[in-house]
């Protein structure tokens, strides 16, 4: 099971980087609207079939379970789920727009905890989150959709932009896959950091690096090894494009490595499994590993990261900026004499 393997991988909450450099979710971030502008919020509605929380309580109603929603530990939203699993959460203090925030439905070891990413173009913010129980090996998880709310009831419609689903783990929302639709945020706890530098390169990194192997500190047998990791990155025209403008595999994968990005207008997506399970996918366009929201400079290419080299490519490796003449049918050379050298004296 995947979570199994992440036993000894510590997952970091981290922002994705929007520049070269580094940065952070919270500069990286547009700020909520000033005062008068339209309030935060976000509606929540919790569906599926058995329930852990509707378990425990006398009927299979959520009518009236705790909702809470957290922002970097603090508490900025309170309310309680309908008869249909429905809450429209107001927040009492301020968050970044695009930011991700933690949704707890109920308490204690039968709680459904969700992540969801904010929408960065208004206040509002619609997730739909359904519940699948346990299936003999397969664990539980929940799939979360959500969107810009922006005719504000709290529900996902297909008007709605910004709109991202993803797979999680409901006991802590730990993220399992993203499919980012026109969203330019992703979650941001995530096993992996990404950044890309001025449209030309993407760098990803494991958060947790594996220790380097000694012959005297050889792993016990039934311990599960760090950084048995694999990543798989392509760029494609749309998801699930056999026809991928790139496709790069790394195994293993233990540090930064830096990709080109070949097209800005193509989407990027990346796997990374663990000891052969996989661990995250995410499936995004460009603008989603830099949000739009976010100020960033221009920086010259010379100052992004270079290319990382001898990576056991799944197909050639391309370059993000050619700078070699171009590799066509040269021009024939002239075969005629060359020009006389003139006889003139210098005026």
């Amino acid at each position: 099971m995947k979570r199994r393997y992440l036993a000894g991988l510590t997952i970091v909450a981290t922002g994705l980087l929007a520049a070269c450099g580094g940065g952070s979710s919270g500069s990286s971030l547009p700020a909520i609207p000033a005062a008068g502008g339209t309030a935060q919020s976000l509606g929540f509605t919790l569906s599926g079939s058995s329930l852990p929380l509707a378990s425990g309580r006398r009927t299979a109603s959520l009518d009236g379970a705790p909702v809470s929603v957290t922002y970097q530990g603090q508490t900025v939203a309170t309310g309680t789920l309908n008869g249909s699993g429905f809450a429209q959460l107001h927040f009492t203090a301020p968050v970044p727009l695009g930011a991700t925030v933690t949704v707890t439905v109920g308490s204690g070891s039968s709680a459904v905890t969700a992540t969801v990413v904010l929408a960065s173009s208004v206040g509002a913010t619609a997730a739909n989150v359904v519940y699948t129980p346990a299936n003999g090996s397969t664990p539980a998880q929940i799939t979360v959709r959500t969107a810009a709310d922006r005719d504000d009831n709290g529900q996902v419609d297909a008007n709605d932009n910004e709109q991202e689903t993803s797979t999680e783990n409901p006991e802590d929302g730990e993220i399992e896959d993203v499919d980012s639709a026109d969203d330019d945020h992703l979650p941001t706890n995530l096993p992996i950091s990404i950044s890309v530098c001025n449209g030309s390169t993407i760098t990803i990194a494991p958060l947790t690096p594996a220790p380097a192997p000694t012959a005297s500190a050889a792993p016990a047998p039934s311990a599960t090894p760090l950084g048995a990791l694999t990543l798989r990155i392509a760029e494609r025209v749309s998801d699930g494009d056999a026809g991928a403008i790139f496709s790069y595999v790394a195994s293993p994968f233990t540090q930064p490595l830096t990709f080109p990005i070949i097209s800005p207008a193509a989407r990027i997506d990346i796997e990374v499994d663990a000891n052969g399970q996989k661990l995250v996918t995410i499936e995004a366009p460009l603008a989603a590993f830099t949000g739009s929201g976010a100020t960033v400079g221009a920086p010259t290419p010379g100052t992004c990261p270079t290319l990382s080299p001898g990576l056991p490519f799944a197909s050639p490796a391309p370059t993000a900026t050619p700078t070699a003449a171009p590799t066509g049918t040269p021009a024939p050379a002239l075969t005629g004499s060359p020009a006389p050298t003139p006889t003139g004296s210098p005026v």
